[in-house]
């Protein structure tokens, strides 16, 4: 395996460390994953990077992912986008609309239909 490959496999899997939701107003991570909105609105969630931020807009901008709840976050270039969403389709308007944000490179999905 290629050892740029292996490290940016560690890079993500640190990033991808365990993101828990309490109660809607809150989280905890031992990323330090942090909400980006005031308590009491909806929409994706950021680490607070500008990377997710502009991924954020993005997706609260484009009407076909501009009500769902993800939770973003960046490492360098690539962004890792979790969560649930109500139909396939979403996914696929996620990766879209992410993926078209520039200085994105990679987009890594960890996000699944209900």
């Amino acid at each position: 395996m290629n050892p740029n490959n292996t490290n940016r496999r560690r890079a993500l899997k640190t990033l991808l460390c365990g993101t828990v939701a309490v109660p809607v107003t809150a989280m905890v991570s031992s990323c330090g994953l942090i909400e980006s909105l005031p308590a009491g609105q909806s929409g994706p969630r950021t680490d607070g990077q500008p990377l997710s931020l502009r991924v954020r807009d993005a997706l609260i901008s484009d009407p076909a992912t501009a009500n769902l709840i993800v939770q973003i976050a960046t490492a360098g270039d690539e962004v890792v986008i979790k969560g649930h969403v109500p139909n396939q389709s979403d996914i696929y308007n996620i990766e879209l609309v992410a993926n078209a944000v520039p200085g994105v490179r990679h987009v890594l999905m960890d996000v699944y239909s209900q």
